[in-house]
């Protein structure tokens, strides 16, 4: 039997062997039969030995079929597997084929992403360079009409200070006069006083009161003066140090890129202290000592004026003890006649124009003047270079003098006038209308006639009440206030 025989085949050809012979010995034990009863025991176990090789034959067989089913099975696997091999080597050629375009998509995107940054980078160089030639002219342009607004104030204030010198020249003229009658009548009673109060009126038929448009362009040169010098461009400052003192509210924590607003605000802040504490120029000479020297005239006057007012009864009060301080102004024409005849001297001690070659005067009431001035001048200073971390520079600090002079002649004019003149700014939290009393300082009246909480004043208005002959209700705003609003 060679190697590539069947085994069960083999067997069964030599169990066929087997049978023929045990079938030949069979048939010679017959013929034999004497002679084979001896093989008789051989031949039953060769029986018992077929029957066993047929079981054997059999079991083979049956091992065999259960390896040709197991071969099938195996090769249907074999031949998923391959099938499957051949799916996964197509998709992964597919695969490949696609990564090749993709990377040649990346690639030509990379050069293009190249190509524009490159063309970006251009743009935005020259957008720089345009914008900074945009800033220069800017400054430049903002420069020459700072130069021109200067100008235009310097020749206002030469052209008011010739009016005030002849102002002086004619109130020097009335004094005299009321000297001359103070000696042959004297001041020593009720009527006195009353004398006293003539002659000051006589003396402001002599003054001439600013008129709206007047008051209107001051203002508006105090209020360009003090935003020109909150500039940051002005003081070389982008940013401020968070400072508990300057901003208590977290103003610019709330409003980013707000900081020219915050430092108007301050200005202001102490400009209001400092000239416009009490109404119709009582403010004038400062909050401490000067006001209370004013007030104590004012108190004298009241007392001759009105005797019930001295224990709280005056009818022009209202019956009340002193609600409104100021209340008679309100009301009463001849009190306004007083107060304006009062100031005019003041106004013409203290105010440099009122005084040949620019210089004031020894007079004490205009010593407390400068000194109120020099101490408005200091806070400013102080605020300024609290921000400005190289300090300010000299050409700002004379600026701040003349702010500070410009809103101290204004106070001083607040009381010359017999119309009643005020400064007013809301506090953080109220709710203003925009429009003719207050503006947003960013959108101007775009939002007219809309209620705003304020969270920041950013400069008062200027208002006047009455005429300076019977009208003592009508209101006017001269000039509008600005405030930055809550936005959150």
């Amino acid at each position: 039997m060679g190697p590539d025989d069947d085994p069960a085949e083999a067997l069964l050809s030599y169990a066929d062997q087997l049978f023929n012979n045990a079938t030949f010995n069979y048939n010679t034990a017959m013929e034999l039969r004497a002679q084979v009863s001896q093989q008789e025991d051989k031949v039953i176990a060769a029986e018992q030995h077929l029957s066993e090789a047929r079981a054997e034959v059999k079991k083979l067989k049956h091992e065999v079929e259960n390896s040709n089913n197991a071969l099938a099975a195996v090769t249907a696997d074999l031949d998923e597997s391959e099938a499957s091999v051949a799916d996964q080597t197509s998709r992964l050629k597919q695969l490949q084929k696609e990564n090749e375009t993709l990377s040649q998509d990346l690639q030509q995107k990379q050069e293009e992403m190249d190509w524009r940054l490159r063309e970006s980078n251009g743009r935005l160089a020259a957008v720089e360079e345009s914008a900074e030639a945009k800033i220069d002219q800017q400054r430049w342009e903002f420069e020459d009409r700072l130069d021109a607004k200067r100008e235009e104030i310097n020749d206002l204030q030469k052209r008011d200070q010739r009016q005030l010198q002849q102002m002086e020249e004619d109130h020097s003229q009335t004094l005299r006069r009321r000297e001359e009658q103070k000696k042959q009548n004297g001041i020593h009673s009720r009527g006195g006083i009353v004398s006293l109060e003539g002659g000051l009126v006589e003396e402001s038929h002599d003054f001439r009161p600013a008129t709206d448009g007047s008051l209107k362009t001051r203002y508006g040169h105090l209020k360009l003066a003090v935003e020109a010098i909150t500039d940051p461009q002005t003081l070389g400052i982008r940013t401020m140090p968070q400072s508990a003192r300057l901003d208590p509210t977290g103003f610019l924590r709330r409003q980013r890129g707000a900081l020219p607003h915050l430092l108007r605000s301050l200005v202001w802040s102490r400009l209001m202290n400092g000239f416009f504490s009490a109404p119709f120029g009582f403010g004038a000479l400062g909050a401490e000592s000067g006001k209370s020297a004013l007030l104590d005239l004012y108190h004298a006057w009241r007392k001759v004026f009105d005797a019930d007012w001295v224990s709280g009864r005056s009818p022009k009060t209202g019956g009340s003890a002193h609600r409104d301080e100021f209340a008679v102004f309100r009301n009463d024409k001849e009190a306004n006649k007083w107060r304006s005849a009062t100031f005019q001297p003041i106004i013409m001690a203290a105010s440099p124009k009122g005084h040949k070659g620019g210089q004031h005067s020894a007079d004490g009431t205009v010593q407390v003047f400068i000194r109120n001035c020099d101490k408005v001048h200091g806070e400013i200073c102080g605020i300024l270079e609290e921000v400005c971390p190289n300090g300010t520079r000299e050409h700002i600090e004379v600026e701040v003098y003349r702010i500070v002079n410009l809103a101290g002649e204004l106070s001083l004019e607040f009381g010359s006038q017999s119309a009643l003149l005020g400064l007013h700014g809301p506090k953080r939290g109220e709710r203003v209308q925009i429009g003719s009393d207050f503006i947003d300082c960013q959108d101007k009246n775009a939002k007219k006639d809309y209620l705003e909480e304020v969270d920041l004043m950013v400069s008062p208005k200027l208002y006047k009440v009455g005429d300076r002959r019977n009208d003592l209700k009508t209101k006017k705003i001269v000039f509008p206030g600005e405030i930055y609003p809550r936005t959150e």
